[in-house]
């Protein structure tokens, strides 16, 4: 799966890069053009502010990621 984290403050890491917002649709192109059947997973923070997680489920869907699923982590 393609798993994208967001932590408590919001800050959005892939692979553990850190992503700034304007680059996450670019990212995620690339990981599904290197796995294009792959799900993604969003693991979020309990305490994340939603705007992260908004820009992420944006971003899969302009690239077409068929599968998304949002998990919450522990604190």
């Amino acid at each position: 799966p393609i798993v994208v984290k967001i932590d408590h403050s919001g800050n959005i890491t892939l692979k553990g890069r850190l992503l700034e917002r304007k680059a996450v649709q670019a990212n995620l192109e690339r990981e599904k053009a290197e796995k294009p059947e792959s799900p993604l997973i969003i693991a979020a923070h309990p305490d994340a502010e939603t705007d992260a997680l908004v820009t992420i489920l944006d971003a899969a869907e302009a690239v077409g990621v068929a599968s998304v699923s949002v998990a919450t982590t522990s604190r």
